[in-house]
């Protein structure tokens, strides 16, 4: 195989391989966001959030992405991050429970920031539904957001588009033609001029 051929290959490969690397990540906060604008941020057994604020720090940082599942209160025990819905301004907050303490069927439930001095007392009922954190993604909240503008939906399109036109022409692009060395005599073999015969060697002598 010559090297033309062989470097070829190595710019497929490795198109392909950044192709599927950045469509595998985008696919994954398109998916995101879909269930976050569609949910309000709640699912059925799972709530998606972007960290907002950096009363988590250095737990999680602004723009993470969070993953909580939906448990009753009975399972959340000191030191779980909890999320909870603000009933004043309806937002979701996510913070360290610090003690869950039962009274029947209502318990209250205190947590505190990492980062925060102070902390929130929750009261909420046996049967009610709260997030308890399973998973963090760093940074992925970013996509989240902006997934939910009509700019980062058009921009999401446009870099797939980019995306495709970029493997194409590296693909496609011709590159040095190393297979033939110049001087060579590229026609067939019975058609090739013979080699020149060389005459007696004359001796040119001073007398």
């Amino acid at each position: 195989m010559s090297a033309h051929r062989r470097a070829r290959r190595g710019r497929i490969a490795t198109a392909l391989g950044c192709l599927w690397m950045v469509l595998t990540w985008t696919v994954l906060s398109f998916l995101g966001g879909v269930v976050l604008l569609t949910t309000d941020g709640q699912l059925h057994k799972y709530q998606f959030m972007a960290v907002l604020s950096g009363s988590m720090v250095p737990t999680m940082h602004v723009g993470d992405l969070v993953v909580a599942e939906v448990v009753p209160p009975s399972m959340l025990a000191s030191g779980d991050l909890a999320t909870f819905r603000d009933p004043t301004t309806h937002r979701l907050i996510t913070h360290r429970v610090q003690s869950v303490l039962w009274h029947g069927e209502l318990a209250d439930v205190i947590t505190r920031g990492d980062a925060n001095q102070t902390g929130e007392n929750w009261t909420v009922q046996a049967d009610d539904k709260v997030g308890r954190v399973v998973l963090r993604v760093p940074h992925a909240g970013y996509a989240l957001a902006a997934l939910g503008t009509p700019a980062g939906q058009l921009g999401l399109a446009g870099l797939a588009a980019l995306l495709g036109g970029w493997v194409l022409v590296t693909i496609w692009r011709p590159g040095p033609e190393d297979d033939e060395v110049p001087g060579t005599p590229t026609g067939p073999v019975g058609h090739r001029a013979p080699p020149a015969r060389r005459g007696p060697r004359l001796s040119v002598g001073v007398h």
